[in-house]
């Protein structure tokens, strides 16, 4: 909701401070086209879920594209499950290795977002990051 509410406030949505210390652009679309009805479809075509255990460890990753549903656990990667939640919103119906070509094309882009994601944990955050933003906002790590 980033950029659209930029949009609306008539502010650029970029943050080039944070991009000169290195880190990526920011990630957010405007869907102010939407949800005037200028535009029928969605700029955003995937939404990556992540689940994470409470010693903060991703345990499973998934992908929604469409009407497809991909789920990854990462310690069993032999193990993968590709739902169509429009026609089987209970996920009853595992078709990973039916729908073939779909679930190669949804693991290659879910690979893509993997490596484009930034780590969160405050441990792993550079110096020149971190503490800017900590005395900032009050020793938290802010938008």
């Amino acid at each position: 909701w980033y950029a659209t509410l930029c949009r609306l406030a008539g502010v650029d949505f970029a943050d080039a401070r944070a991009e000169a210390v290195g880190l990526p652009a920011v990630d957010s679309l405007d869907l102010w086209p939407l949800l005037s009805g200028a535009n029928v479809t969605s700029a955003r075509q995937d939404m990556l879920l992540s689940g994470m255990n409470a010693n903060g460890y991703c345990t499973q990753m998934a992908m929604i594209t469409n009407d497809y549903k991909i789920i990854v656990d990462p310690e069993l990667y032999d193990e993968f499950q590709l739902y169509n939640v429009r026609l089987d919103p209970g996920e009853s119906r595992n078709l990973f290795h039916i729908e073939v070509a779909i679930a190669q094309q949804m693991l290659d882009r879910m690979r893509l977002l993997i490596r484009t994601q930034v780590q969160d944990d405050p441990k792993t955050l550079s110096t020149s990051c971190s503490e800017p933003m900590r005395e900032l906002y009050g020793n938290f790590i802010g938008p």
